[in-house]
């Protein structure tokens, strides 16, 4: 699973928990990738589909439905207090995140926020990261909120974030441009395998 991308679905089909950490797995982290690797793969056929839209307003709506059909699915798909595995790896139903980084992308389009937007996005993004610090203390993994919209929520934030750290001379994007931030985000995926 982990040589092709397809350990998500290995450990769906085998049953495996996420969340037992009674039995760590070595590879358990590497589902994000597979995830990630599968979006990638569909994306650009999809790209090339949502680019015969003419309107930009309307790709952007269009991904944004994705983006929250994959949000609705893992909120149905999961009851609680079941094991939420299955719609924590699965690529239809955690593929949320992604989806709104490509709106996002859609929607700037090379056309990064002027001064007068960026001096309301950045005070956005600003709250949007304290919001994320927030939810990573008090968001525990048991909840089902996890799955009922606390991810989105994450994946929502993080795009405000972004939003309001890219636009022109965003004090935002300096402050998480410094050098401590820089780099924990060149070994951020290599701490998450470690975290375990």
């Amino acid at each position: 699973g982990a040589a092709t991308f397809s350990s998500n679905w290995v450990y769906i089909a085998q049953g495996s928990s996420y969340f037992d950490e009674s039995a760590p797995e070595l590879f358990r982290t590497f589902w994000s990738l597979a995830v990630e690797e599968q979006f990638y793969l569909v994306w650009p056929g999809l790209l090339l589909l949502i680019l015969l839209v003419r309107w930009r307003w309307a790709r952007v709506g269009v991904v944004l439905l994705a983006a929250a059909a994959s949000a609705v699915a893992m909120a149905v798909l999961f009851t609680p207090p079941g094991d939420p595995t299955r719609v924590y790896y699965g690529t239809d139903t955690h593929s949320f995140g992604l989806a709104l980084g490509a709106a996002l992308a859609l929607l700037l389009n090379s056309r990064m926020p002027g001064r007068t937007l960026t001096r309301i996005l950045a005070p956005l993004g600003a709250l949007a990261v304290g919001a994320l610090v927030v939810l990573v203390l008090v968001m525990p993994a048991d909840d089902p909120f996890v799955t009922r919209g606390g991810l989105a929520l994450a994946a929502l934030l993080t795009a405000l974030a972004i939003a309001g750290s890219v636009g022109e001379d965003s004090w935002l994007g300096r402050g998480l441009d410094t050098a401590p931030m820089r780099w924990v985000g060149e070994r951020s995926y290599g701490i998450y395998l470690w975290h375990w």
